[in-house]
């Protein structure tokens, strides 16, 4: 058993007021009787008169209006057909959304294009359950395996290239991810549709391919776009995008890459012409492979219990309509014109009653349906919500935690918790205040929790995790178009924070580098300076060393010259001798 609607419990709240508007009427009543005049006398007129009856005819549409409000809240169970036995093969779908993707050498371009073939697979899953990847220089699980078709095109509208802020094409990175999301304990029942122009820019895809053969994963691929490529649009400035030299870039199908890939695992490769065929094509691969039992949770069926309370109340307020007032009729004498007086206060009081079941109705429905916050489920935790109400978070959060050390499992604490740290500004402790409650077995508390949390991470400018806590809000709950929008901001904030990653990162090494070049051109200048100082030094050096060169007179040059022209004559002769001395004579001379 479990409640769908729980808030609808604070509607509990409205029988308050009603009660002291029936306490007021029963003092109001007392009042009158002391005044209508001689108490054994007004004894007498009020003697068929019994206020045990008056307070059950106000206690059944007090009753009555409770039952109202757990109807509301409509008690509920799973029944038999929680679980839907199916027979078939799982198959995951790594779809690219690279900027490639956006090329438009096929109408309307190549993600379009894709996503037609995907919605075309998902309308012939017959009993398959398929999940979606998405990847460019990142893979993402956009959506786990399913057999929910109304889900699954749910997810499928929302890819576009701005899922994966890192951009380039990382094929291996996405079957790696796929094969993640399968079951790994199985050998079979396994595939994995590859969707991509095959731009690769990894050269892992074809190892990792060989990996996922030897895990009984076939792969098949589907080739996007032409061979004669087309031009890809920048889409933030709207231009081409163009080389280091300036050309166009011109992105063209890479079908040998996706046949290398499909060929490892004994897959298929066919080029995406008609979105008909080529699904066609994929159902009768998966049709001839093994099935397994799969058991489906996704698609779940409730008997609701509303009903009960409606009908009961129903019961209380028509048994409320044959209860008077009056005792037992008594034979006794009374005077007419006393007891024509006492019938009119009688009937003032049931049409008292009457209106207080009206007005409490209308209220119930009137408020009923704009009731927001968890149910007050002890008095630590209503003490809690009273300072939370006062803005004395301060006090609400100490109720709170108070209210969670007496029991750690109070869900209702705990978010009310996250939302005072919240309003406190400890964006970082409500968000793990909310995560606690992501395991929670309630959709609703689960999808709301995750949507708090993305709001917590955002307001820290942690957008990489407040985009991830947004998609877990909308996996609980997809048709939240608040948090759809605030998904889409959180990823718009996450590239915008990506981009000025990048240009603080490129500013801070252009001033690294400036700072280099001023240091080195200081450096420069500075062992320019050493030079010159040195080379003034060495010509200084060298006119000391000619000033104090002694001087030689005219006589003495002559005198050496000749001493050295002595010398050599004697050296000219000694190596004539040497040479005659060497000379020899050959031993015949015929």
């Amino acid at each position: 058993m479990e409640i769908e609607n729980i808030f609808y419990l604070l509607g509990l709240l409205l029988l308050i007021p009603v009660v002291i508007f029936i306490l007021l009427a029963l003092k109001w009543k007392k009042n009158i009787i002391t005044k209508l005049g001689e108490h054994r006398l007004v004894q007498q007129l009020i003697a068929d008169y019994s206020p045990k009856k008056f307070l059950v005819k106000a206690v059944l549409p007090l009753a009555a209006l409770a039952l109202l409000v757990f109807a509301l809240t409509n008690l509920r169970k799973p029944s038999n057909s929680e679980k839907i036995k199916l027979s078939g093969t799982d198959l995951m779908i790594a779809l690219d959304v690279s900027n490639s993707m956006m090329a438009k050498d096929i109408q309307p371009n190549r993600l379009e294009k894709s996503k037609l073939l995907i919605s075309k697979l998902i309308d012939q899953l017959n009993g398959n359950r398929m999940g979606l990847v998405v990847f460019a220089g990142n893979a993402y699980l956009q959506m786990p395996l399913t057999s929910d078709a109304s889900s699954a095109k749910l997810f499928l509208s929302t890819i576009s290239p701005d899922l994966v802020p890192l951009q380039g094409t990382n094929i291996s990175d996405a079957l790696l991810l796929c094969n993640r999301s399968l079951n790994n304990q199985e050998q079979k029942y396994k595939s994995i549709l590859l969707i991509s122009d095959g731009e690769d820019h990894d050269d892992e895809a074809l190892k990792t391919a060989k990996d996922l053969r030897k895990n009984g994963v076939i792969i098949n691929t589907i080739g996007v776009g032409s061979p004669s490529g087309a031009p890809i649009q920048d889409r933030a400035t709207g231009e081409m995008k163009r080389d280091d030299q300036g050309n166009v870039i011109l992105s063209k199908i890479n079908e040998k890459e996706l046949q290398d890939i499909a060929s490892q695992t004994n897959g298929s490769y066919q080029l995406l012409n008609e979105a008909d065929a080529a699904a066609k094509n994929i159902i009768d691969q998966l049709e001839g492979m093994d099935k397994k039992p799969i058991t489906d949770t996704t698609l779940t069926n409730y008997t609701s219990y509303y009903w009960i309370f409606i009908l009961a109340a129903m019961i209380l307020l028509v048994i409320d309509l044959f209860i008077s007032e009056k005792k037992r009729a008594q034979k006794k004498f009374i005077d007419f014109s006393l007891a024509s007086n006492k019938e009119k206060n009688n009937n003032t009081s049931e049409s008292t009653t009457s209106k207080l079941a009206k007005v409490a109705t209308m209220l119930l429905l009137v408020f009923g349906s704009s009731v927001a916050f968890a149910q007050k489920e002890n008095e630590t935790v209503r003490k809690g919500n009273d300072a939370y109400k006062q803005q004395k978070f301060d006090e609400a959060a100490k109720q709170y935690e108070a209210a969670l050390q007496q029991n750690k499992d109070n869900t209702t604490a705990n978010f009310n918790l996250g939302n005072t740290q919240f309003k406190s500004g400890n964006y970082d402790v409500a968000s793990k205040k909310y995560e606690a409650l992501s395991s929670s077995k309630d959709k609703d508390l689960r999808a709301k929790s995750f949507y708090n949390q993305g709001v917590s991470l955002a307001k820290q400018k942690k957008f990489e995790e407040a985009v991830n806590a947004f998609k877990q809000s909308l996996r609980s709950n997809p048709n939240d178009d608040d948090t759809r929008e605030n998904l889409q901001k959180a990823m718009n904030e996450l590239r915008q924070q990506q981009q000025q990653d990048k240009k603080d990162d490129k500013d801070k090494k252009d001033k690294k580098d400036d700072k280099k070049k001023e240091d080195q051109k200081d450096k420069d200048k500075s062992n320019e300076e050493k030079k010159k100082q040195e080379k003034e030094q060495q010509q200084k050096e060298k006119q000391e060393q000619q000033e104090q060169k002694p001087k030689i007179t005219k006589e003495d040059a002559n005198q050496k010259l000749e001493a050295l022209q002595q010398e050599e004559k004697k050296l000219q002769q000694k190596l004539n001798q040497r040479q005659k001395s060497n000379v020899k004579q050959p031993e015949k001379d015929w």
